[in-house]
């Protein structure tokens, strides 16, 4: 958790500077905020690190399709550089860029999650087969 609270203590830090830099310079400002939200997706990158352990534990342990769990991690992950990218742009004053990624991002969810809702689907029909 020591990761989690030096981000959010240069987060804060950072949000002080973008503010002064705005003032000054806002393509500086601009920068400056992709900077530190790459910073700040590194550091939720290494906190996901044992989940994505346990995640495998539990593929091993359920005889589950690794197939499947890394789908769940790349919709994870579509989802949050969506809305970081999304907010990024809404900050640069390009909101109408902002709600588009969000949208992009979303239709991507969607298509990774199609075997997923196919396993669900087959699932589903194996139950009601068996009844």
């Amino acid at each position: 958790m020591d990761v989690f609270w030096k981000t959010v203590g240069a987060a804060l830090v950072s949000t002080i500077l973008i503010l002064a830099l705005e003032r000054q310079n806002r393509d500086y400002s601009i920068l400056v905020t992709v900077a530190a939200s790459a910073m700040v997706t590194i550091a939720a990158a290494r906190l996901l690190e044992p989940v994505i352990s346990f995640l495998g534990e539990l593929e091993s342990l359920g005889n589950l399709s690794s197939d499947l769990l890394l789908t769940l991690i790349k919709v994870f992950g579509i989802g949050m550089t969506g809305e970081i990218a999304a907010s990024v742009c809404n900050d640069a004053g390009n909101s109408s860029l902002g709600k588009g990624l969000r949208f992009l991002s979303n239709a991507a969810i969607l298509y990774l999650s199609i075997p997923v809702f196919s396993s669900l689907t087959d699932l589903f029909l194996q139950i009601l087969g068996d009844v």
